[in-house]
């Protein structure tokens, strides 16, 4: 059983419907059937979405990981609050804020952080595990 992986999968799933709802908004307000039709708002909402759905399941899976791996609830917790405000960081700076990068650049370097810590975290817990054992 994984509590922390679910709950966090659980989080992000809402958050990419909503931001699947976004980009069915601007179809419908740009009249756009399919792509982007050549309008840039809506590239911006297929690339926040895309983004999304990019760097969430690698990062969801190393996390599952780590919790498999018995590790602490409250380091997860750190890595699952760094992975919810960086995705929320991005988005928000594709879709509400894109003449100030800082929004995409802060979100894009928690998920990073995210992505880096977490993987080094696994190798030295598995690696520290191996060699005790």
């Amino acid at each position: 059983m994984l509590p922390m992986t679910t709950i966090l999968a659980s989080a992000l799933s809402l958050m990419f419907v909503w931001l699947s709802i976004q980009v069915i908004k601007y179809r419908r307000k740009l009249k756009v059937l399919i792509g982007d039709g050549g309008q840039q708002e809506m590239v911006w909402a297929i690339r926040a979405q895309g983004n999304f759905s990019e760097y969430v399941p690698i990062t969801l899976i190393i996390f599952a990981c780590a919790e498999y791996n018995k590790t602490d609830w409250r380091v997860l917790s750190v890595f699952a609050g760094m992975l919810m405000c960086g995705r929320l960081l991005h988005a928000y700076g594709l879709l509400y804020a894109r003449d100030n990068l800082g929004f995409r650049v802060k979100g894009m370097l928690l998920t990073f952080w995210t992505i880096i810590s977490l993987s080094i975290w696994n190798i030295g817990f598995l690696g520290y595990k191996f060699l005790t054992s």
